[in-house]
């Protein structure tokens, strides 16, 4: 809808100390942020008006690189690790500002959220995008925010890691990939199609 300032889609922090965020940049470029470190701004123009997956993993090295639609769309260099605090708080859409205030808001919709406590390799990333299937076995938070109303977001991990919603709506447009038989092989074109199909909630 509007990426017009740095937004955020998910982040952890302490009150805007330490954590990370990870969201757009003030110029709509894909963008993950180890608070207080280093903001690593891609080259990948986020599009407007269309559901992308994105994703994001950071390295042994601190370097992160970031994903769209299951390809690899860039690597930025980094030189130290996030710095987390034991009490951070996880927000959806936004982030905790230093006044305890949520900002950063992001003004979308968003589909699903996951978390996993290890990097997936880009075959890993594909898979996940193009079949929706990946190993669980490191998977600590999985919010697919398609209850269809509500102030919660359930968690299916094994975590179980439930999310209140604050400052949300729900919206019944969601995003079906397009899919196509090729060689036998079930594919994805690249096209969305947006179908009443369930209420996602949209931050903003």
């Amino acid at each position: 809808r509007s990426l017009a300032a740095v937004t955020r889609f998910i982040a952890k922090n302490f009150f805007g100390a330490g954590g990370y965020a990870f969201g757009s940049s003030a110029s709509g470029f894909l963008q993950f942020t180890s608070l207080g470190v280093l903001d690593y701004t891609s080259t990948y123009k986020i599009p407007l008006n269309k559901f992308v997956k994105l994703g994001v993993k950071m390295d042994s090295s601190n370097g992160c690189t970031f994903y769209a639609d299951g390809q690899k769309v860039a690597y930025v260099a980094g030189a130290s690790p996030c710095g987390l605090e034991p009490t951070s708080t996880l927000t959806f859409g936004c982030r905790i500002n230093a006044g305890r205030v949520l900002s950063e808001g992001f003004n979308g919709l968003i589909k699903s959220l996951h978390i996993f406590n290890t990097g997936l390799s880009d075959i890993e990333m594909m898979n996940f995008h193009t079949l929706g299937k990946v190993s669980r076995d490191n998977l600590v938070g999985e919010w697919l925010v398609d209850d269809g109303g509500g102030s919660t977001a359930y968690n299916t991990s094994i975590q179980l890691n439930h999310a209140t919603l604050s400052g949300t709506t729900w919206t019944n447009s969601r995003a079906v990939a397009i899919r196509q038989v090729v060689g036998a092989n079930l594919v994805k074109n690249g096209d969305l199609s947006h179908i009443p199909v369930v209420n996602t909630p949209t931050t903003g």
